[in-house]
């Protein structure tokens, strides 16, 4: 089942990313945010992970419909019918751009989580940098 990339966009939207405050005056203040910060990365990871595996089912359905125009079509049971060549290259072009389009939203998403992911990694080197040096 594939989900819509609304249900995805909102699921991270509820992470509360943006806005998210790296001032920390004090090594409590850096370990809760490194455990929300790790809470995040590994929501995210799942939800990339999803996105893929829709993508992929997305890609096999019409991977399917594509395959399905170079089998022939029995007419009245007594002929088969085929595609000619330019006929069957516009419906697969088509079926193509109905495929890209389809994709495109959930490509967005898979850039902006890993965009996320890297800010996270970035923060969390900062923060683990902090927790180092304030404890000695």
């Amino acid at each position: 089942m594939v989900l819509d990339p609304r249900f995805y966009r909102e699921e991270i939207s509820n992470l509360e990313i943006e806005g998210l405050n790296l001032d920390i005056d004090s090594v409590s203040e850096a370990l809760q945010l490194l455990v929300k910060l790790k809470k995040i990365e590994k929501t995210l990871l799942k939800i990339n992970y999803n996105i893929r595996m829709d993508t992929r089912s997305i890609r096999k359905e019409y991977l399917k419909r594509i395959e399905e125009l170079n089998k022939p079509v029995k007419v009245m049971k007594v002929f088969n019918k085929k595609l000619n060549k330019k006929e069957s290259l516009k419906v697969k072009k088509k079926i193509v751009d109905e495929r890209d389009h389809r994709i495109k939203p959930y490509e967005l998403l898979e850039r902006l989580i890993n965009d996320y992911l890297l800010q996270i990694h970035d923060a969390k080197n900062y923060l683990e940098n902090f927790i180092e040096k304030n404890v000695e």
